[in-house]
């Protein structure tokens, strides 16, 4: 959402299962993130909330992606500026992994509908959460608000996804 767009961001990026190309791995466009612009998403066409990067928007950099197959256990590093996405599953198996956010203690983290937490602070120490089941319980309160719909915002960032659905590039 647009109260992050100015956030430091890393995502860390964790292969659960294998990510093999026709299972469809991650694919970056190479240098992308040396452009410092954040990319426009299109609204999937069958569920909104499966977005994408239009192939036009992709192909401004003159580099196509580059597929990241990755082993279980596998770790990819991406910058707030890096373009990426998932190529289609091929295949009949699922995909697993794990998308992790480190941003500045306090920021903005553009998902205000799932619950942050303070990993580690010199400044802070005091708020950091170390008890995995403390950790367990704030994501078992936010599943239970979000099944009952208490939640009054957009889940992710599909106020600016949907804003895009009738954008050329995405049609």
């Amino acid at each position: 959402m647009d109260e992050a767009v100015e956030t430091e961001m890393l995502t860390v990026w964790i292969a659960v299962t294998d990510a093999t190309e026709e299972m469809g791995c991650l694919a970056v466009v190479p240098r992308s993130h040396q452009a410092e612009e954040l990319s426009l998403h299109c609204p999937g066409v069958l569920n909104p909330a499966e977005n994408y990067i239009p192939q036009q928007i992709l192909d401004r950099h003159g580099i196509p992606p580059k597929p990241l197959p990755c082993t279980a256990g596998s770790v990819v590093l991406l910058s707030r500026w890096t373009e990426h996405g998932a190529l289609p599953n091929l295949s009949d198996q699922l995909r697993w992994s794990f998308d992790l956010r480190y941003q500045p203690v306090g920021r903005p983290t553009g998902r205000p509908a799932f619950p942050t937490f303070t990993a580690r602070s010199n400044a802070e120490p005091e708020p950091v959460l170390i008890d995995p089941a403390g950790y367990a319980a704030v994501w078992d309160e936010t599943r239970q608000r979000l099944l009952a719909d208490a939640f009054d915002r957009l889940l992710y960032e599909q106020a600016r996804w949907l804003s895009n659905r009738d954008n050329l590039v995405c049609a």
